[in-house]
């Protein structure tokens, strides 16, 4: 297992505004999001230092807690750990997990556990694959919303979270790893959700089934539960599902 800690400073109140903006959300809707924003650099460097061989990397599935309201005006700190999971045909699934904490008085702010896939390398596994947490069951039909997803949003996204893979901004880059055309960020596909979703959630879990292409319109369908306090998350466009077996938590002050 490997750990990489580091400090982050958050000043990116005008980001953060772009971020709502861009997403369609009320100001504290994309909390969860924006810890994924700042952990992710930090994961992406872990990756980078530990599996420097592998060829590419597929975000199958991501968690997310916030333990307090908002990150707003937080110096924070970044612990990430990396170990690799379960062997696959193409390369190695690695475990990701990142915790989020105050630097001036140690309080936790946030953690995520994510899976990903490495191809082109063989790695031991470390840690047996986390149990996945099953949504409560449905009640009532789900809200559903209609979202059309164009390069504007895509490249917007690449800016404000820093994430300028070419596979979402050069066309040429991406028909080279296989898709029809840019394909956009898996979490701006979860902050689109979290937008539309009552106003203060706490935790997401989600498994990405594939990714959105340029210009496709996604269905997010968002249905409560037996659980007061969760809801169903789904997401498909006209080429199949995009998220499946999605789940959003919210505080109860939240739940009406």
């Amino acid at each position: 297992m490997t750990v990489i800690d580091l400090p982050t400073r958050i000043a990116r109140e005008g980001a953060d505004a772009e971020l709502e903006t861009l997403l369609g959300a009320e100001p504290g809707r994309v909390e969860l999001l924006r810890a994924f924003i700042i952990a992710h650099p930090h994961i992406g460097r872990l990756v980078e230092e530990r599996f420097a061989a592998h060829t590419s990397l597929v975000h199958l599935d991501q968690q997310i807690e916030l333990h307090v309201p908002s990150l707003a005006g937080r110096e924070i700190r970044v612990t990430a750990e990396a170990a690799p999971q379960r062997p696959h045909p193409t390369g190695t699934t690695v475990a990701l997990q990142a915790t989020l904490t105050d630097i001036a008085d140690g309080t936790a702010l946030a953690s995520l556990h994510g899976t990903v896939l490495l191809a082109g390398i063989t790695a031991e596994p470390v840690v047996a694959a986390a149990p996945r947490h099953q949504p409560a069951a449905a009640s009532g039909e789900p809200r559903v919303r209609h979202v059309g997803v164009g390069q504007n949003f895509i490249s917007a996204y690449a800016r404000i979270s820093g994430d300028d893979n070419p596979i979402h901004l050069v066309p040429k880059a991406a028909r080279a790893a296989g898709f029809e055309g840019t394909i956009a960020h898996g979490m701006s596909i979860v902050g689109l959700v979290l937008a539309r979703a009552p106003r203060r959630a706490t935790a997401v879990g989600v498994r990405f089934a594939q990714p959105v292409v340029v210009d496709d319109i996604v269905r997010l369908s968002i249905g409560r539960t037996v659980d007061p306090g969760e809801f169903r998350v789904a997401v498909a466009s006209e080429r199949g599902p995009v998220i499946k077996a999605g789940w959003l938590r919210v505080s109860q002050e939240a739940v009406r």
